[in-house]
């Protein structure tokens, strides 16, 4: 599972320099699933969704940070973009 886990994040990091930006959001939600824990993941997932118009998907994302409470994590921010949304 580390392994894979390692080999999507080599993955998502080339698919996020290709002009293609719905790329990462496929390799971001197998990380999510075999790790459900990956806060920046799914930071970073949330934020692809709210470029592209996934309001759900961005405000589910949004409310689990917040509900977990991550370190590393901007709570603020996460919770500016939640009531945004």
């Amino acid at each position: 599972r580390d392994i894979i886990i390692r080999m999507l994040r080599n993955l998502l990091g080339i698919a996020s320099r290709s002009p293609d930006k719905s790329g990462p959001v496929k390799y971001l939600d197998l990380i999510v699933e075999l790790e459900p824990e990956a806060a920046m993941e799914r930071w970073s997932r949330a934020m692809i969704r709210l470029q592209q118009g996934d309001r759900p998907g961005a405000k589910s994302d949004f409310r689990w940070l917040l509900d977990h409470q991550s370190p590393g994590i901007d709570l603020e921010r996460v919770e500016e973009l939640y009531r945004m949304l």
